[in-house]
């Protein structure tokens, strides 16, 4: 009897205090990465940017292709790189081992970061974000929400178990406001919707036509030079056919533009409420446990408002679900056995 409750004590014990984790860490061959740089950056500075890195990417010994590219329902400072690595059998490193390697050389590009993991045969819900696990901020007052992340993400990034901490909040993009003067340009009949269609015009990208061939076809484009795009000073250069006098007018005479505010460049939600998604990697060694209880506790150190309710999503949602209900597993997978040697024996003492 007390060698049974000694192995009952320790048991318990050893579950209490392991590390627990969820889905083993796969090495599929393949590695997926998003780009971030400032969000006010333009298209051609975004693809210098992106080259920059996929140069250190092109320099590794055990990657054998990668595939990048911008846009598409990514904001303009995003851009994500798909890495096949070279089979198993001919590098020396697994998929993290390689993570790791990169990791500071990509730390040296100026302007720009590269969020990378593994790709994994199995996961759990969850949206695409920079990092492997979620962490989610909801709040329905935006601007409380736009406060307490940045301290949240600063909080998490201290953690030694975490790696890669990041944040798909975009509240900084750079904006330019014009305000019409609509009695000025009432006096040259030029109405506002004139002055939106010349704004389009220059700054987008309007298809004029587009010509067909036997093997491809062409689109004409409309815009100004552009070089002159990303100067707010450009705004002064363009002009206005008045309808009353036939004369040019300088849209500086109806407009003013003022560049000193900043705007959002994209807004998440989940639900119907606005959310902000941190995500972060595992340092080697760190079970996904310690990471869940870290970031709970921090969370709980910092009183967060009531309104502020963080959650884990994704494969960290699913393990969160699977503890809960693991004590109840091990006790019927317990009672089970016991009532098989039960019925092997044919007694309740002996079993």
């Amino acid at each position: 009897m007390t060698v049974f409750l000694l192995t009952v004590a320790v048991s318990v014990a050893l579950y209490v205090e392991i590390p627990k984790g969820f889905f083993p860490q796969q090495d599929t061959g393949i590695i997926m990465g998003l780009s971030d740089a400032p969000q006010d950056i333009s298209f051609d500075e975004m693809v210098r940017r992106q080259h920059a890195l996929t140069d250190i990417l092109a320099g590794d010994p055990d990657i054998a292709s990668y595939g990048t590219g911008l846009g598409g329902s990514r904001a303009i400072n995003n851009g994500f790189v798909i890495i096949g690595l070279k089979p198993r059998d001919q590098r020396k490193s697994n998929a993290d081992e390689i993570i790791t390697r990169l990791r500071p050389q990509i730390a040296k590009v100026q302007g720009a970061t590269l969020f990378l993991q593994a790709a994994q045969d199995l996961t759990v819900g969850g949206r695409t974000t920079r990092t492997q696990f979620q962490y989610t901020l909801q709040d329905s007052d935006i601007d409380e929400l736009n406060a307490w992340a940045p301290r949240v993400l600063a909080e998490l990034q201290g953690l030694p178990m975490l790696r890669d901490v990041a944040s798909d909040q975009q509240t900084s993009s750079g904006m330019v406001a014009l305000t019409i003067d609509r009695d000025q340009a009432s006096r040259f009949g030029i109405l506002p919707a004139t002055i939106d269609q010349t704004l389009y015009d220059a700054f987008g990208q309007r298809q004029a036509a587009q010509f067909f061939t036997q093997a491809n076809s062409y689109h004409v484009v409309l815009e100004i030079t552009p070089s002159l795009q990303t100067d707010p000073q450009s705004l002064q250069k363009l002009y206005l056919k008045s309808p009353l006098t036939g004369q040019m007018v300088p849209l500086s005479a109806m407009t003013r533009y003022d560049t000193r505010h900043v705007t959002y460049l994209s807004i998440n939600h989940q639900g119907q409420f606005p959310a902000v998604t941190l995500s972060f990697n595992l340092a080697p060694g760190a079970a996904l446990g310690q990471a869940v209880d870290a970031i709970d506790r921090v969370s709980a150190q910092m009183h967060l408002p009531a309104t502020v309710t963080g959650t884990f999503q994704g494969t960290a949602q699913a393990f969160q679900s699977s503890l809960k209900s693991q004590p109840y597993l091990i006790l019927a997978a317990l009672v089970s056995v016991y009532i098989i040697l039960g019925m092997l024996y044919e007694s309740y003492i002996h079993p």
